[in-house]
């Protein structure tokens, strides 16, 4: 049986190329980013596999972006970072759209852009359908 943990190496691996490492100010990371990060991070996570042949998962990238603080009406204020969220959100979509290898393969299934809880930033969130095909 294959584990949710060899979706997310494969997705990490596809990521971590220099051409979007140098993209973005922060890091790709598995699972989880530094608590305090205020970088734009990408974080490779995925939900429960199933036991079934082929197995499947679903796998979240999520790019996270810092707030830009502009005045409004005078006022101080932060707002998404629209600009640098769509870069980077179709950056990393262009690295995971329709991806077959010779056990597996994946492919963007939605996208959504959402608040972080922290108030501080905005997330893209890419989620892929992971199939390993050769169990």
């Amino acid at each position: 049986m294959k584990t949710n943990f060899e979706a997310i190496d494969a997705i990490w691996k596809r990521l971590a190329t220099q051409q979007i490492t140098t993209a973005i100010s922060g890091e790709i990371y598995k699972l989880q980013r530094p608590f305090n990060s205020v970088k734009e991070d990408i974080v490779i996570n995925a939900l429960p596999i199933t036991e079934t042949i082929p197995q499947e998962c679903v796998v979240n990238v999520n790019c996270y972006v810092p707030n830009l603080i502009v005045k409004v009406k005078g006022q101080e204020t932060k707002m998404p970072d629209t600009v640098r969220i769509k870069q980077i959100s179709d950056l990393v979509i262009s690295k995971l759209e329709n991806v077959a290898e010779a056990t597996f393969h994946y492919f963007v299934t939605n996208q959504a852009v959402l608040a972080n809880e922290s108030g501080n930033e905005y997330y893209s969130n890419i989620r892929l359908t992971f199939i390993f095909t050769n169990i």
